[in-house]
């Protein structure tokens, strides 16, 4: 459904009279939760028992169930959905944006000029499954999930790379200037959104901010099989000139190059 859903949201059309496959799927969720909560049936016996022995009320009033948003009292899909609309949404994060934003979002990261392991590391990134602290613990195949560096939080793809001591001062090493604020509440996926955003005005940000990620994610997986931990400065130095060569390499490679005519021209006696 889904899928589905999407498509037809793509398409400007309505999924059975809804606009929003996305709040229209959480309307029916609420409404499961509805159901579970005025159907017996699909409680446990011991449950029941035990929930409608809870005395809400000194008079002795018949408990019973009503949904504040209708003026009947009762659910309805429409009226869940009515209710998603208006609840506030952060403008700055991809989900509360369209499947097309997102769409553009990916193909930049895909298209920019910088090497492949740049390009899977950033995925990676964007899609939470770099090998942190805080997944190892999702997965129970660690226990201890705080930062290395500064051990004041949990090891977090944001934490990692926007609020660790040791990326505040890889950063503050470098020219790089973020031009707004990240919220704690952000993915990676939505800070690289930001950073697109700015890209007229500050021409390279996106791919010198993903390379200085890569170099820190390199110097942590570094320290962390044995070898040293390098400094700010150290790792931006060695990060940019990788996507520096690079590039450089490929202006080269893209230039075109002038082959020698072997064309006869009639020249006078």
């Amino acid at each position: 459904m889904d899928e589905l859903g999407e498509d037809v949201f793509a398409k400007g059309k309505r999924w059975n009279g809804f606009r929003d496959p996305k709040l229209f799927n959480l309307a029916l969720l609420v409404k499961q939760g509805w159901r579970l909560q005025t159907s017996s049936s699909l409680l446990f016996y011991r449950d029941v028992e035990a929930i409608l022995s809870i005395p809400l009320s000194a008079h002795g009033a018949r408990d019973r169930m009503i949904w504040a948003e209708n003026k009947n009292g009762k659910f309805t899909v429409r009226s869940a959905y009515k209710l998603a609309q208006d609840l506030p949404s952060d403008e700055n994060t991809l989900e509360s944006s369209d499947c097309a934003t997102l769409k553009q979002v990916w193909r930049h990261l895909w298209d920019m000029n910088v090497p492949k392991k740049i390009k899977h590391f950033s995925w990676k990134a964007c899609k939470d499954i770099l090998a942190t602290k805080e997944n190892l613990k999702k997965r129970n195949i660690i226990k201890d999930y705080t930062c290395d560096f500064c051990g004041k939080a949990a090891k977090s793809t944001y934490h990692l790379f926007w609020l660790c001591d040791k990326a505040k001062e890889t950063r503050s090493s470098s020219k790089l200037v973020i031009p707004f604020e990240i919220s704690p509440t952000w993915t990676f996926m939505d800070v690289m959104w930001q950073l697109q955003r700015w890209m007229k005005s500050h021409p390279g940000l996106v791919k010198r901010a993903i390379t200085i990620c890569w170099g820190i994610w390199k110097d942590r997986n570094t320290a962390k099989h044995g070898g040293n931990r390098r400094e700010g400065k150290a790792i931006i130095r060695s990060s940019l000139r990788v996507l520096d060569e690079f590039q450089l390499v490929n202006v080269r490679l893209l230039a075109p190059t002038r082959q020698p005519s072997n064309e006869i021209k009639w020249r006078p006696p």
